[in-house]
């Protein structure tokens, strides 16, 4: 069975559904070997959504997070732009 997560804004009463994540065994070496593979829940965040921010690892709905960056531009993870 399929797992949903359900994100909650960390500023705002939004919420957004994410998933399913699955699980799924891929061959290995094309043998009999094979790894079992999870989805990766922030690969599925909706557009706009940031699950884990780089500072406090909140999530935020995307106007709560143009309201955060004060430029209404999400900075995308990782990014050294925080304008």
């Amino acid at each position: 069975m399929p797992v949903m997560l359900e994100l909650s804004c960390g500023g705002c009463p939004a919420t957004a559904r994410v998933g399913p994540l699955r699980r799924r065994a891929e061959s290995v070496f094309g043998g009999g070997l094979c790894a079992i593979i999870t989805d990766d829940p922030e690969a599925l965040t909706p557009k706009g959504w940031i699950m884990f921010d780089p500072w406090t690892y909140c999530t935020y709905c995307p106007t709560c997070w143009a309201g955060i960056n004060g430029d209404h531009t999400p900075v995308a993870e990782g990014s050294q732009d925080h304008a």
